[in-house]
Parts: C-alpha cells; sequence; structure tokens
C-alpha cells in the first residue's frame, strides 16, 4: 500500500473537504511560502490495516477563517478564535476520514484516535514537516501556508 502515499493524495484530500466543508480554495505550494503568524499543528493516529499519524498545520489566521466558515460567522466574531483550535480538529477528522478511504480503498480497517491540537513554532513545524513520510504544502487564496503530512510508521 505504500506505493499509493503520496503528495498528489494528501493535496487533493485536504483541498476537497477545505473548499466543500469551509470554502477555502487552494493551490499547491512550496516550502519557501512562511507562516503568517503563529502555528497550531493538530494531529490524529491511525491504526488497523496501516499505523501512523495524520498532521495538518496552519496559522492561527486560517484556523479562525476555518471556524468562522464552518460555523457561519466573521473572522473577526469572538467565537471564530475560540472555536479555531476545534474547527482545526474537526477539518483534520474528516480528512483523517477520506484519506484513508482514498489511500486504503473501501476495505480499510483503520480506527482513527482523537485528533490533538498543539502550538508550534516554524522551526518546529519545519522538523515535524522534514522527518514525515510523505507531505503537501498548500497556500490559500490569501496567502497563507497549509501543511498537511503523515508521519509514524
Amino acid at each position: 500500500m505504500e506505493s499509493n502515499l503520496n503528495s498528489e493524495l494528501l493535496f487533493e484530500t485536504l483541498s476537497e473537504v477545505l473548499e466543500d466543508a469551509a470554502f477555502i480554495f487552494t493551490e499547491v505550494a512550496d516550502e519557501s511560502l512562511q507562516f503568517n503568524s503563529d502555528i497550531l499543528k493538530s494531529s490524529i493516529h491511525y491504526n488497523g490495516q496501516e499505523d501512523g499519524i495524520l498532521s495538518l498545520a496552519v496559522d492561527k489566521i486560517t484556523a479562525k477563517t476555518v471556524a468562522a466558515n464552518l460555523l457561519g460567522i466573521e473572522p473577526s466574531d469572538e467565537d471564530a478564535e475560540e472555536k479555531s483550535v476545534e474547527a482545526v480538529s474537526e477539518i483534520l477528522n474528516i480528512v483523517c476520514g477520506v484519506f484513508l478511504e482514498r489511500w486504503l480503498g473501501g476495505q480499510n480497517h483503520c480506527r482513527l484516535g482523537i485528533p490533538s491540537t498543539v502550538s508550534l513554532t516554524a522551526a518546529e513545524e519545519m522538523a515535524a514537516l522534514n522527518s514525515s513520510r510523505c507531505n503537501a504544502i498548500l497556500e490559500d487564496e490569501e496567502g497563507n501556508r497549509i501543511d498537511i503530512f503523515v508521519s509514524g510508521n
């Protein structure tokens, strides 16, 4: 199955979920794009047919936009900031289910853990990204960087 794990699969899955669930449109970016503010990284363990961790890293500006769009409010609303961590976790949960289905097929028997989200520095994020098995770097319409990557076994 490892041969099916690739950056394009990660990009397409995250891009489609962000578009459908949070009305955020993305394109492929490269590592030279910097994060615009502090970083939130949400990670979810999966195990079964495959074992690993899927992680999503966004800046706090993007996290507020995700929360606002999921809640149907303006990004300037204080609820958007208060719910930003949960919103990033929820998007990752959706992405992980779709990703595992696409990667492993309909017979995938992976169990998902509970997403956990932490704040990171840019250096910590780059170290995590560089040690991943597979990754994709996206850019939204506002020029914000979004990383998704698989680590672990």
